[in-house]
């Protein structure tokens, strides 16, 4: 199965997001959040099989930042901010809920 984070968590699909943009969520400049796995419901651990940015990237909120992965699901995952991204796990690492994924930057 192939979802977007969004179309999980939030229950939107294309055709919804076109209709009713997400509102961009920015981060007061110089401020850094630290972006955890969370809870899917698909089992314990996950990886992340692809990046889609490069590290200092800047991207909006809705942009797809990466593809996690575990035995049931392969997922894309949306930033929930807009900002400079700073990745902080490898391709394959293992994570479990509440690991940190990557960090995002206001600029």
């Amino acid at each position: 199965m192939f979802k977007r984070f969004s179309q999980w968590f939030f229950g939107i699909d294309d055709a919804q997001k076109e209709r009713n943009p997400i509102k961009e969520i920015h981060l007061e400049k110089g401020r850094i959040e630290i972006i955890v796995m969370p809870d899917l419901g698909y089992g314990k651990e996950y990886k992340i099989t692809k990046w889609h940015v490069q590290p200092g990237q800047l991207i909006k909120t809705g942009d797809v930042v990466c593809d996690l992965e575990n035995r049931t699901i392969l997922m894309e995952f949306e930033s929930i901010y807009g900002g400079r991204v700073l990745p902080i796990v490898q391709l394959d690492q293992k994570l479990k809920v509440g690991d940190a994924i990557f960090k995002i930057e206001g600029v």
